[in-house]
C-alpha cells in the first residue's frame, strides 16, 4: 500500500509456502474443523434375519460424537467434512446352533457399497447341548477411508442360521455387542500452502 499502517500492510491476497509463527494472531481465516470423531456402541443382541443376506447394525448409543450426525438408534452416520479418517470396528459373534459349524461376517458400507478391505469375519461352532450357552468370537477390523461431506456409513452383518451379535458377554458394567471409533486425520492441514485475504488483520 502507498500508506501502510504496519510492516506489512498488503490490500490483496498473500500466497506463500510456509508461514513461521503459531498463527495466534490470525484473525478471519476459514479452517477447518478438527472435531470430527464418534465412538458408539450397542449394548443389545442382534441375530441374522436372512442367511447370507447383510443387515445393518442398530440401536446405537452415541459415547462421543462430533462432526457427523446420527439419530438415536439408527443406523446410519453422516459425514459433515470430506477428509481422510481412521475407523476401527469390534463385534462379539455368537454361535448357537449345537454342534454345528457357522459363518459370520461384518463390514462397512459408505453410501450403501462395502468398503474395500472393511471386512471381517468368524468360523465357530456352536457348543454341545449340555453347555447350554452360545459360542462367542470377536470380530474387528481397522481401516482408512475418504468420506466426503454427506456421505453416509453403516455397518452390517451376515452369517449362517443361528449366528448374530451377542451383548452381555464378559464381566464388565457395559458389554457391548458392536462398537466402532472414526476419526479426522487432520495431518493434512500442515502438508499444503497457506494463502490468506487480507481482509482480516495479523
Amino acid at each position: 500500500r502507498t500508506n501502510p499502517v504496519s510492516a506489512l500492510d498488503v490490500n490483496g491476497t498473500v500466497t506463500a509456502t510456509a508461514f513461521a509463527g503459531n498463527a495466534s494472531g490470525l484473525t478471519n481465516l476459514a479452517i477447518p474443523s478438527l472435531a470430527n470423531y464418534v465412538f458408539s456402541f450397542c449394548t443389545n443382541s442382534q441375530t441374522v434375519v436372512s442367511e447370507g443376506t447383510f443387515q445393518d447394525i442398530a440401536n446405537y448409543t452415541d459415547a462421543s460424537i462430533s462432526g457427523w450426525t446420527h439419530a438415536a438408534s439408527a443406523a446410519s452416520f453422516t459425514n459433515a467434512q470430506t477428509g481422510l479418517y481412521l475407523v476401527h470396528y469390534d463385534g462379539e459373534a455368537s454361535f448357537t446352533v449345537a454342534n454345528v459349524a457357522g459363518t459370520f461376517s461384518l463390514r462397512a458400507v459408505a453410501n450403501g457399497a462395502e468398503i474395500p478391505g472393511s471386512q471381517s469375519a468368524a468360523y465357530g461352532l456352536g457348543s454341545s447341548p449340555t453347555e447350554n450357552q452360545a459360542v462367542v468370537l470377536p470380530v474387528s477390523k481397522s481401516f482408512i477411508a475418504t468420506f466426503n461431506a454427506g456421505d453416509i456409513l453403516k455397518f452390517q452383518f451376515t452369517g449362517t442360521a443361528g449366528t448374530g451379535l451377542a451383548a452381555n458377554t464378559g464381566s464388565g458394567t457395559t458389554r457391548p455387542s458392536f462398537s466402532f471409533t472414526c476419526f479426522s486425520n487432520s495431518s493434512a492441514l500442515a502438508s499444503s500452502p497457506w494463502t490468506m485475504k487480507t481482509s482480516g488483520s495479523f
